[in-house]
């Protein structure tokens, strides 16, 4: 992606003020229950004594539990594939995960890359089949915290997808304890999910 889009301002206006109010109400309908016993939660899976594949299980629960109070406000649906052609980091402890629910090995990187959204922007996901994730039940964290609270995937697509930034609701506790939990491990990567699985391209 080289060139940039002609951007419909009316349309950004419009669609920033209707994904800040639901964002708005997506916060005001959380919990406040869940919001601490998420806080604890997330603090408890960083320290508790298992193996990094199991508290990333539990990081996986955790994310996938505040998603589902999401779900109501957000475009995201099966079969919208937009942000699974950007760039997708993932922790070796993720890939190796991938590795064994597939049986595809994940290459063995020697360092993290750090890599800018422009590299994969527009190269689809090497696990996406027909518009659907092949790998649902253990995609990245990243992919699990991901949501559009627009009405509809416009600015998602391709050419579009750089040229603005909209408003999200961050899961970064959970990044962060993702990449302590690959801190554990005797070789942590993170890197773009291309790039644990070339093989797939």
């Amino acid at each position: 992606m080289t060139d940039k889009p002609t951007i419909d301002t009316a349309r950004l206006e419009a669609s920033e003020k209707f994904m800040e109010l639901q964002r708005a109400s997506h916060i005001k309908a959380l919990p406040t229950a869940f919001i601490v016993e998420a806080t604890e939660r997330t603090k408890q899976i960083a320290i508790m004594n298992a193996s990094p594949r199991a508290k990333l299980g539990k990081l996986y629960t955790l994310v996938d539990e505040y998603a589902a109070m999401r779900q109501p406000y957000v475009a995201c649906k099966e079969g919208c594939d937009s942000c699974c052609h950007m760039k997708v980091e993932l922790t070796n402890v993720e890939a190796e995960r991938i590795a064994k629910a597939t049986g595809i090995a994940a290459q063995p990187l020697g360092f993290s890359t750090n890599n800018s959204d422009e590299k994969f922007a527009g190269l689809a996901c090497p696990f996406l089949k027909d518009h659907k994730c092949s790998i649902y039940d253990d995609r990245p964290l990243t992919c699990r915290g991901h949501a559009s609270f627009d009405s509809d995937s416009y600015w998602c697509a391709t050419e579009r997808m750089l040229a603005v930034k909209l408003p999200m609701v961050s899961v970064g506790e959970a990044l962060a304890v993702n990449r302590l939990i690959a801190q554990t491990t005797a070789h942590p990567v993170i890197a773009d999910i291309r790039e644990f699985f070339p093989s797939r391209q």
